[in-house]
C-alpha cells in the first residue's frame, strides 16, 4: 500500500500540470451543471434580510467580489471571510437602500482614480471592472449610511470634563506586599493534594501571563529540511560591469535621480554685507533710489518676458542623477540577490525532482546527502510547537500547520522564507497532552505550595487589615512582619513596603484590564482598581495572580484630579477621540441589533466561495 501511494505521489509531481487541467475541467463538467440548476434556478432562498429573499447566486456574487476585494487591499489572495460577514455586508447595504442613501457615478468615479494613483491591479483579482464598480458602490452606501447615523451622535462639553476628570484623576498610595513567595517556607503540598492538582489542570494549557496554572503541551514536531539559502548564493554568483551599467541605465529615473540642493533662504529684509577691502559707498539720494527702483523692474520684466511666456513655458530642467561610482556597489548587492533567488529556483527543482522521482524507492537518499551533493544547507531541527514555528524557519507562514500536519518522512512542496527556499519533511512528531506527573511532579508541588502560600497571605492580610483599621497603616505592618519569616523575603528580611508615585485608572488593553505601578514591579490593574474605590483613609485589599502572586494592602496617600485649565489645552482633541469612540459603540451595538433581528440565514444553505 504504502508502494502503491509513494508511486502515485511520484506520478502526480511529475505530470503535475496535466492533471491539474484535466481536473479542473473533469469537475466543471460534472458540477457546474448541478450547482447551476441548484443554485441559480432553485426557488428556495439562501436567507430572508429585512423581509427580502436572498437567492444563492446573489449571496455568492457578494462573497466572492468582497473576498477577492479584500485579497486585493491585504496583498492575499485567498482572503479569509466567514458567512456573518456576508450577510452583515447585504444588511447594511439594503438597508442603506431603504434608507434613501444615493451613491453617484462620480462618487465611484473618484474612487476608482484613488484605486488606479494606489497602483493596484483588481484584475489580478480576477476583478472586472464591473465587479470592482459595483462593490465601490456598496462600500460607499455602507460609509454614508454609517456617517448619517453617527452625525446624530454628539458630545457635550460636560460630558467631555466629567470623562477627561475621571480618566486624568490621579492617586499614590502607601502598601505592604505579602507574596505567596514569603511564605512558601511554611506551606507543604501532600501527594493527595499534587494528585487532586494534576488532575484538575492536566487538560489546559498554561498562562503565565494570566496567572492560569496548566499542564498540558501543544504538539510538536521535530523536522529536517534542505534550503538554498539566498546568502549563501549570492556569494557564489558573480555580476559583470556591463550587468551593473545595464541596471543603473534602466533603473536611474526610477530610483537614482539626486536631489537638488536646497538654495539657502536669504531673509528680506536682509542686506548684502559691503566687502571689507571695499570702501562703504554713500547712501544714493531718494530720487535716485526711486529711478533706480523703476529700471530694476523694467529689467526685471524683460528678463521675465524672455525666460517664460504664456505661449512658451519655461523649459523644465534634465534630471539630475547619482553618479554610477557611487551606487555601483548597491546595484551590485540587488543584483546578486536577483541571481541568488533565481538559483534558488532552479537548485530547489533539481532537488524536488531528485525527491520525487525515489518516493516509490524502498530506500532513498538522506537529505543531508541530497543537500551536501547539491551545495545547500542542510538542518535538523528540535521538537517545535505552532507558536515556535517562525524562530526555527521565519518568514514562512504555512511551515508550522503544514509540519503539524504532514505524515512522517513525507517531503513537502517547495516553499519561501525569509532565508531561501527550502524542501523539509517531519522525522517526529509529539502529540499534545500532559506529560506524566511523575515527569512535572516539581512543578505541580510548586504549584499546589504557591496556591496554598498566596491563600495563607489573604488570611495575613485580611487579619492585618483589621488590625490596620484599629490602629494604623504603619502597626499594621510591624505585626505582618512579626507573622512572615520567609527566607525569600527581601534581604533586610522584611516584608516590602513603601509608597508609589501617582498613577491613574486602569484601562483596557487587549481586552483585559491594564496599569503599570513600577514600584509594584509591573502591571498591577487590581490594585490599581482598588486604589480608586477607597475614598477616604480605609484600607483596601487588592489579590494579583496575574505575573508574581501577591496580596496587597493598600491606603490612599494623596490624591490629585484633573484642572479645567489642563482640559481646556486638550479639549478639542480629546473631543474628538471621545465622540469617535463614542459613535464607534454606538454603530457597532446597532449593526449587531440590526444583523440578529432582520437576518434569517438558511442553516441548510452551503455558499460557493
Amino acid at each position: 500500500m504504502l508502494r502503491a501511494t509513494r508511486q502515485m505521489q511520484k506520478w502526480l509531481r511529475t505530470h503535475q500540470k496535466k492533471f491539474l487541467g484535466f481536473l479542473a475541467v473533469f469537475l466543471m463538467a460534472i458540477w457546474l451543471p448541478g450547482a447551476t440548476v441548484q443554485y441559480l434556478f432553485s426557488d428556495k432562498p439562501a436567507g430572508v434580510v429585512l423581509g427580502q429573499p436572498v437567492t444563492p447566486a446573489e449571496f455568492n456574487d457578494v462573497a466572492n467580489r468582497w473576498r477577492r476585494w479584500r485579497g486585493l487591499l491585504m496583498g492575499d489572495r485567498g482572503a479569509d471571510i466567514r458567512r456573518d460577514f456576508v450577510w452583515r455586508q447585504i444588511v447594511l447595504v439594503k438597508q442603506a437602500e431603504a434608507a434613501g442613501v444615493v451613491v453617484t457615478d462620480a462618487e465611484v468615479n473618484e474612487r476608482m482614480e484613488r484605486i488606479e494613483m494606489l497602483g493596484l491591479d483588481f484584475r489580478k483579482q480576477q476583478l472586472s471592472d464591473a465587479a470592482v464598480r459595483k462593490t465601490l458602490h456598496e462600500s460607499l452606501l455602507v460609509e454614508k449610511l454609517r456617517s448619517s447615523l453617527g452625525e446624530a451622535v454628539k458630545v457635550t462639553t460636560d460630558e467631555a470634563w466629567q470623562r477627561y476628570a475621571r480618566d486624568n484623576e490621579q492617586v499614590k498610595i502607601k502598601y505592604l506586599v505579602l507574596r505567596a513567595a514569603d511564605l512558601l517556607a511554611q506551606t507543604t503540598a501532600t501527594e493527595s493534594e499534587v494528585e487532586a492538582c494534576y488532575e484538575q489542570h492536566k487538560d489546559a494549557f498554561r498562562d503565565e501571563a494570566e496567572g492560569k496554572i496548566g499542564y498540558k503541551e501543544p504538539e510538536r514536531v521535530k523536522v529536517e529540511y534542505i534550503m538554498a539559502k539566498y546568502d549563501d548564493l549570492a556569494k557564489r554568483v558573480s555580476v559583470t560591469d556591463a550587468e551593473l551599467r545595464d541596471y543603473y541605465e534602466k533603473n536611474k529615473d526610477a530610483k537614482y535621480q539626486a536631489e537638488e540642493p536646497k538654495k539657502p533662504e536669504t531673509p528680506k529684509d536682509a542686506k548684502p554685507e559691503a566687502k571689507a577691502t571695499e570702501p562703504a559707498k554713500p547712501e544714493a539720494p531718494k530720487a535716485a533710489k526711486a529711478e533706480g527702483k523703476a529700471e530694476a523692474g523694467k529689467a526685471d520684466g524683460k528678463a521675465e518676458a524672455k525666460s517664460a511666456t504664456p505661449d512658451k513655458p519655461e523649459t523644465p530642467k534634465p534630471p539630475v542623477y547619482k553618479p554610477f561610482e557611487s551606487v555601483k556597489a548597491e546595484i551590485g548587492e540587488t543584483l546578486r540577490r536577483q541571481k541568488a533567488e533565481a538559483e534558488a529556483v532552479n537548485l530547489m527543482n533539481k532537488v524536488d525532482q531528485q525527491i520525487g522521482d525515489e518516493l516509490d524507492k524502498p530506500k532513498r537518499t538522506p537529505f543531508a546527502e541530497i543537500a551536501k551533493s547539491s551545495g545547500l544547507s542542510h538542518a535538523v531541527t528540535p521538537f517545535f510547537s505552532a507558536a515556535e514555528a517562525a524562530k526555527i524557519i521565519g518568514g514562512a507562514p504555512d511551515f508550522a500547520d503544514m509540519a503539524l500536519a504532514r505524515d512522517k518522512e513525507d517531503p513537502s512542496r517547495i516553499m519561501d522564507s525569509t532565508a531561501g527556499k527550502f524542501i523539509f519533511q517531519a522525522l517526529d512528531k509529539q502529540p499534545a497532552g500532559a506529560p506524566l506527573l511523575t515527569d512535572i511532579r516539581e512543578r505541580v508541588e510548586k504549584d499546589v505550595k504557591e496556591d496554598k502560600a498566596l491563600r495563607r497571605a489573604v488570611e495575613v492580610a485580611k487579619e492585618c487589615q483589621e488590625r490596620m483599621k484599629a490602629k494604623s497603616f504603619d502597626e499594621g505592618v510591624k505585626w505582618a512582619q512579626a507573622q512572615v519569616k520567609a527566607a525569600a523575603s527581601p534581604k533586610d528580611g522584611g516584608l516590602k513596603t513603601g509608597e508609589t508615585d501617582f498613577f491613574k485608572r486602569p484601562s483596557l488593553f487587549s481586552g483585559q484590564s491594564f496599569r503599570p505601578i513600577p514600584e509594584l514591579g509591573g502591571n498591577r490593574p487590581n490594585v490599581a482598581a482598588e486604589a480608586f474605590k477607597l475614598t477616604g483613609p480605609e484600607i483596601g485589599l487588592a489579590v494579583e495572580e496575574r505575573g508574581e502572586k501577591a496580596c496587597y494592602l493598600i491606603q490612599v496617600a494623596a490624591r490629585k484630579g484633573a484642572t479645567e485649565e489642563e482640559f481646556k489645552k486638550e479639549k478639542q482633541p480629546y473631543m474628538s477621540r471621545l465622540l469617535m469612540q463614542k459613535r464607534g459603540n454606538l454603530l457597532a451595538e446597532w449593526e449587531e441589533g440590526l444583523y440578529k433581528d432582520t437576518v434569517k440565514a438558511d442553516p441548510d444553505f452551503r455558499p460557493r466561495f
